[in-house]
Formats: structure tokens, C-alpha cells, sequence
């Protein structure tokens, strides 16, 4: 985990012990920051200083060796690590690119709606890049060779968080509508609609086995859901026995 500021502070999440303390030569803060799969990389995006008004940065972090090991000339407002590739998607509010993060040079540069994006995450296999955006659209790329694949149209709201299940199968989106979309990747269409969080949903994660999305947002809380179908049934199963106990149970509830 890594805190904003001046400097970067980087926590061991189970033990909250400080893992070390990155010292920016930039004098702003960070705006986005994203670690790489296996935790060695992480990237963080500056705005431009009063100093240097027309230079943006963003700076990929060798954290082993608290060093910067790339410095981007681009400021990361949504970023994302491809899992499989040293490649770093950036949008900027202007552009989406694609970085090489080893020769600190842009690949590609996506289309991009005329709207605000507000994150971006890849595929676990790297095949795919997401982009969430102000207008309540996601949109899927091919990131082997940048083509557009869909538009999920699911929200009513702007999308500020979205999360790829850990095989691939689900895509979960969260914003400013009080609901959570899953959708189904493979056939671009929504699989289940999340009501209830109490509010606008800032952020979401999957467990490791991907049964268990935990969400949070406005309202303070974290909510997890049970993915699979039977335990999302023993979860409402047991939610009518406490709402309505003088209720029979219905048919399709297991037993006590």
C-alpha cells in the first residue's frame, strides 16, 4: 500500500508496517499511483510544478532499490500495470497511451472519448485493457494491437473504480450511481446488478479465488459479496429468515 504526499510512503498491508519511504524529486504531490503485478514496480503520476509548468511526470519506481527506474514525461491521472508486459497505460485527461516502462517510451496511443477517465485496469492475461469513464461507459481494448473491442453500458452515473476478476471471467464497475455492475467478459453483457452499498462506490477489489468481491465507498463501509451462486443464495436465504422469520422458507433454500 502506498500513501500520497510529498514523499511515498509504502505499508506492509497485514502487519502495517512502513516497507520504506520513496523521497520524489518532484515538488507536488502524486495523483495516481498503480503497483505492478508482482509488487517490484509501482508508478506514480505528478502534475506539472511552478518551476516547470510545461513538464508532467510520472515516475515508475523500482522499490528494492528505492530508485526511480523511469520517468514519463506524462501526468498519470488513470494508470495500469499489463500484467504480462513492462507496459504502463496512462491516461492524462487528454491522451491514452500505452508505455514501455524499461525504454521510457510511448507504444501506442488509444482513442479516447471527450470525457474525464477515471481509472483503468488490465486483464489478468494483459489481453485486454478497461477504461471507466464520466459518462457511465467502460470501454474494452485489445491491448496487442489496440483495437477497440465494446462499450459496457450499464451505469447511469460516472464509473470511478473497476476490477477484472482474478481468471478473467468477471469485470466489476463501481461509481456514482450506488450500484455495482458484473459483467460477463467473454459475452460483453452484465451478469448481475450490486444495489444497496448506501452510496458512491470509490473502490473495489476481488479475493484470490474470485468469489468474494469487497467494495466500499462515501458511506464508510465495505461490503463483501459472495460471487458464486450458491453462496449468494445462502446469503439471501438467510437474510429472509432474518426479515420475514415467521415467513416458510421458499423451496429453493436449503434446509436449517
Amino acid at each position: 500500500m502506498a500513501s500520497l504526499g510529498r514523499n511515498l510512503e509504502i505499508y506492509n498491508v497485514a502487519t502495517h508496517a512502513r516497507i520504506a519511504e520513496l523521497t520524489t524529486p518532484i515538488g507536488s504531490p502524486a495523483f495516481g499511483l498503480a503497483f505492478n503485478r508482482d509488487g517490484r514496480l509501482l508508478a506514480a503520476g505528478y502534475p506539472p510544478t511552478p518551476e516547470q509548468p510545461n513538464t508532467p511526470h510520472t515516475l515508475v519506481w523500482d522499490i528494492a532499490a528505492r530508485r526511480v527506474a523511469a520517468d514519463l514525461p506524462v501526468q498519470a491521472r488513470a494508470i495500469a500495470f499489463n500484467p504480462h508486459r513492462p507496459e504502463l497505460a496512462v491516461d492524462d485527461g487528454q491522451h491514452l497511451t500505452v508505455w514501455d516502462v524499461v525504454t521510457g517510451k510511448s507504444k501506442a496511443e488509444l482513442p479516447r472519448r471527450p470525457v474525464q477517465t477515471m481509472a483503468l485496469a488490465y486483464s489478468p492475461d494483459g489481453g485486454l485493457l478497461a477504461a471507466a469513464g464520466t459518462d457511465g461507459k467502460v470501454v474494452l481494448w485489445d491491448s496487442l494491437d489496440n483495437r477497440h473491442l465494446a462499450d459496457l453500458l450499464g451505469h447511469t452515473g460516472s464509473v470511478d473504480t473497476l476490477a477484472f476478476s482474478p481468471d478473467g471471467r468477471f469485470l466489476a464497475t463501481g461509481g456514482t450511481d450506488k450500484k455495482v455492475v458484473l459483467w460477463d467478459v467473454p459475452h460483453r453483457e452484465a451478469w448481475a446488478n450490486l444495489t444497496g452499498t448506501g452510496g458512491n462506490t470509490t473502490a473495489l477489489g476481488w479475493n484470490s479465488t474470485g468469489t468474494v468481491l469487497a467494495t466500499t465507498g462515501l458511506d464508510g463501509f465495505v461490503t463483501l459479496w459472495p460471487v458464486d451462486i450458491p453462496s449468494a443464495a445462502r446469503v439471501l436465504c438467510t437474510m429472509l429468515d432474518t426479515d420475514f422469520p415467521s415467513t416458510p422458507r421458499p423451496e429453493s433454500c436449503p434446509g436449517p
